[in-house]
This record gives structure tokens, sequence and C-alpha cells, in this order.
């Protein structure tokens, strides 16, 4: 992510949306369990396919993203469906808001998008910094497939679909994946159906389990609750899904130097009940909300 341009998927967010969908399926319980702590910040918000659901379920939401395109259609959505969310232009690895938040999200993958140790550690230090007492952070990520990983970078494998502006025609999106040991980044590369003509990329950095899970624990989080899909099934040896419901074992402000209160533990019935029982969202600090 350091250093890199923004990826080329998320250039066009129109065509994103066509991709991936407009709007995430959510389960009921997830909103349910997000009311109970209060506000919520979701980190690499993109178009708003997760913050505009939950703010359509009375949930106060913020969404921060790098994309200033992704951002724009993400207003657009919103001002739509006549909900309101707090939009804000920022990197999550160094970003302050002014406010604490019961629960920062980071979800769908979008953790693939911190490319190195650096990266992750300053991410986490903003997450402690922002997360209120008894709040929890919640992590959504595939489990690298071997079966993706080993594919061959020189074949094309069957994508997506996007709507041609100009043609009104359904266009098929081929893609191109080259992994990368040394660095564990996935370089993923989308053309317009078999040509050479080049509508996207990606660049994604895997995590595998049990380093995700050291990589939590040595960067001040504990994880409360980890499960295998979004049906809350446990995390076992064939799961493809990596859902960790953490909370801060280190003080949220030892990362930047100051002194601050060890929040509260989130209690693990609880979050296998889709509810916590804290439900203080404490703020540091009050800001202007923009209508979105």
């Amino acid at each position: 992510m350091r250093g890199e341009p923004i990826d080329a998927d998320y250039l066009v967010p129109a065509r994103y949306d066509q991709y991936y969908g407009a709007y995430a399926t959510l389960p009921d319980w997830f909103p349910a369990d997000l009311a109970s702590r209060g506000e919520v910040l979701e980190l690499a918000c993109g178009t708003g396919r997760i913050a505009i659901p939950l703010a359509e379920r009375g949930i106060e939401a913020t969404g921060l993203d790098y994309s200033r395109q992704m951002l724009s259609l993400a207003r657009s959505k919103a001002e739509a469906r006549k909900v309101r969310v707090d939009w804000i232009l920022g990197d999550m690895r160094r970003f302050e808001t002014g406010t604490q938040y019961g629960s920062i999200l980071l979800l769908h993958n979008a953790l693939w998008h911190l490319h190195d140790l650096s990266d992750f550690e300053e991410c986490m230090r903003c997450v402690l910094h922002h997360l209120a007492p008894g709040g929890c952070f919640i992590l959504d990520v595939f489990v690298p497939g071997l079966e993706i990983l080993n594919r061959d970078p020189g074949e094309r494998y069957p994508f997506s679909r996007y709507r041609d502006r100009e043609t009104g025609r359904e266009v098929p999106v081929t893609e191109s994946y080259r992994y990368e040991a040394d660095t564990q980044i996935a370089r993923l590369r989308h053309y317009r159906e078999d040509s050479d003509e080049i509508v996207g990329g990606l660049n994604l950095r895997m995590y595998f389990p049990k380093e995700l899970d050291a990589l939590l624990k040595y960067n001040g989080m504990t994880i409360e609750g980890k499960f295998g899909s979004w049906n809350r099934d446990p995390f076992e040896p064939d799961s493809r899904h990596q859902l960790c419901f953490c909370t801060a074992t280190r003080r949220r402000d030892d990362a930047d130097g100051r002194s601050g209160r060890a929040p509260a533990e989130l209690d693990q019935d609880s979050v296998r009940a889709g509810a916590s029982r804290g439900s203080d969202t404490g703020r540091t600090g009050k800001r202007s909300r923009n209508a979105a």
C-alpha cells in the first residue's frame, strides 16, 4: 500500500459495484451486535456497501476510505437512500477523527491492502487509539486458498462482468493472478474479455490464520472470538473465512506514548450471541457530521 497508487479496480467505482454488488448482505445478528456498542467506524468503506445498510438500521456510521472516487459514489448512494453517514477521505494507517467508536470494522478482505508489517502496525495503532472502552475491532478476511495462490500467472481465469456504458452490453472480465511468495502479495490484472485491454487490477497481501493471530496479539489485540463464516461457525481446518472479534489488550494510547485506560473486555458469550454487554461508546471530542 505504501507509495503505491490506488488499485485500478477502485478508479471506476460504478464498475466495482457491478463486480461485487452495490450493497453487502449482512446477517441480521450483525447490525444488532454493532448497535449494542454505539457508533461505528468502517475502515476502507469503499462505495458504502456496508456503511449505508448499517445507517439504514439506525446505526450512527462513519466510513473512511483512501479513494476519493469511491467516496463520491458512496455519498451519492447514501443521498439516494436518504441516510446519514459521515464520509472521511483518509488513510487507514494514519487517521485521526477526534472520536472513539464502539465498533471499528475492517471487513470483506480490506485487510489485504495492508501490504507489509509497517502498514499493519500503523493501522492497529490508529484502531487502538480510536476504540472506545468496551469497544470491539471486527475483522473479516478470507483464508488464502492454495489452489488460487498456485494459479498459472500466464493463464486467464473468469472473474466477473460489467455493463458497458456506451453499448449497454455486458462485458465479461477475465483475470490473471500472480502470487509473490516473498511479499505474500497477489497481483491481479483484469482484462476486457480475452483481449489485452486492462480494465482494472488489485494488489492484495495474503494473511494466513496463525500469522494473523500473532500479528493481532503483538499489536495489542485480544481475539475474543474467531469464526469460520458469517454464520459464526467455529473456525476449523476447512474454514474459508477469518471473522475475528477483538478487544484491546494494550492501553489504547500506549502506541502513541500517551496514557489511557484499558478498555473493558468483551464477554465471549456475548460475542457468540451477537450482542456485547459493553455499551459505553465514549468520545474524545466532537466533530460536525456531514449529511450524506
